[in-house]
């Protein structure tokens, strides 16, 4: 028998070549599929067209917000100085002053003849220094533009601070507007050295209000903020369109609502 050819024929083994690694790597991509659709120029343009008029209807919305957003920033800082000065005078049993000057508040200790203690003022970071911002004070018939600046009422009144000679660095506030808090909670207005004018909460309860002890404006806006001081001590705000405010400023009803009423 011959071993090379009478070996019995079992099976048959593939023996195709295996694809090496370069084979693959030169292997062409999947083919596409170009019969899936794009956008057309058309169709790109009229999403874009939407947009842009989406965008146009959102934009005065947002500068609304955020004007009112610096509307209620101004009243809930002038709020906290007003509860600052009357939660001092009941626990310290002695009366504390609201003094206002263009930049903002200020908080005047009876006893000391200091502005009180442990609370810095910065006239560019006041209240009001906002420079769109101004407020009317109806309770002493004046308006923030009429008011002492702080930096230049200071430099005239109120001696370095000496904490070897308290005496030294007392100051007197006469003639300034303000809001005096007494030990139990109630308020007497200042209205640079006599007595002010409260305003009558009946018309701040209005819709919209007829004013309020303090009105606090912003250019362009058709909002204000308005402010009730109670002799109780109570202080309430509320924000709202100006239609009916009449303005300390021109003596007339506020320009805003020019055109709003028939």
């Amino acid at each position: 028998m011959n071993e090379l050819t009478d070996i019995p024929d079992l099976c048959y083994l593939d023996t195709e070549p295996s694809v090496t690694r370069e084979e693959e790597i030169k292997s062409p991509l999947p083919l596409v599929n170009h019969s899936i659709k794009g956008f057309s120029l058309v169709e790109m343009m009229v999403v874009v067209s939407i947009l842009l008029m989406a965008f146009g209807l959102m934009v005065p919305s947002l500068t609304e917000f955020f004007r009112n957003r610096t509307l209620d920033t101004v009243v809930s800082e002038m709020q906290s100085t007003l509860y600052t000065a009357r939660m001092q005078a009941v626990v310290s049993g002695r009366p504390y002053t609201v003094v206002f000057f263009q930049e903002g508040l200020r908080i005047y200790d009876q006893k000391t003849k200091t502005w009180m203690a442990d609370r810095e003022f910065d006239a560019a970071k006041g209240e009001t220094a906002h420079p769109t911002i101004t407020y009317e004070l109806y309770f002493a018939g004046t308006i923030s533009e009429d008011l002492p600046l702080y930096d230049e009422w200071a430099d005239a009144n109120v001696p370095p601070q000496d904490p070897k000679d308290p005496e030294a660095s007392k100051f007197a506030i006469k003639g300034l507007v303000g809001i005096t808090f007494y030990r139990d909670g109630t308020l007497e207005l200042k209205a640079g050295g006599s007595g002010g004018a409260d305003f009558a909460s009946a018309n701040f309860r209005k819709e919209p209000p007829m004013g309020g002890d303090i009105v606090i404006k912003q250019r362009d806006n058709l909002y204000a903020a308005f402010v009730d001081l109670q002799p109780t001590g109570t202080v309430k705000s509320k924000v709202s369109k100006t239609t009916a405010f009449t303005s300390l400023k021109s003596g007339n009803r506020d320009s805003s609502e020019e055109g709003s009423e028939d």
